[in-house]
């Protein structure tokens, strides 16, 4: 039983990572549609994974006392002790792209929020010769709308 559930854990922990690689290449290539369902996925296979970890825990704390670390530094080594090394070894992984893909998610909302205070700003400080829309809807600078359909 040990053994399966540290390899539905492995299995699960390598599609995560799968994941969160996908969700990279759809944050560079700005594919929101697909980041939003990856973020689901990701939040779902997360919810299973800790499931899975409570339940490997509990048992082990029941049977032996000991927390999952010490269990597997005491633990023969064989099958099982391997799983629980490539286990934490994905853990590192999986910490790192998760790290990677929020710098970028929260570098693309920057540059966002960037550009949107950018255009706020120059239409904020455009002249009087300027046509804009003020709070109420109606043009202001007119000057400059009738010298642009004149050209045309």
């Amino acid at each position: 039983m040990l053994k399966e559930t540290l390899q539905r854990l492995n299995k699960a922990m390598e599609l995560l990572l799968n994941l969160l690689e996908e969700e990279f290449s759809a944050l560079k290539s700005r594919e929101v549609e697909k980041i939003s369902s990856l973020e689901a996925s990701i939040q779902l296979l997360l919810e299973q994974l800790e499931k899975e970890k409570f339940f490997l825990k509990e048992r082990i704390q029941r049977d032996n006392s000991l927390g999952l670390n010490d269990f597997f530094a005491t633990y023969p080594q064989g099958e099982e002790a391997f799983l629980w090394k490539s286990l934490e070894e994905k853990q590192h992984k999986i910490h790192l792209a998760s790290k990677r893909n929020s710098d970028l998610a929260f570098a693309l909302a920057r540059q966002t929020v960037d550009l949107l205070t950018f255009l706020q700003k120059k239409i904020k400080d455009s002249n009087r010769d300027n046509a804009i829309y003020n709070a109420g809807g109606k043009v202001q600078g007119i000057d400059n709308v009738r010298k642009l359909r004149s050209s045309f």
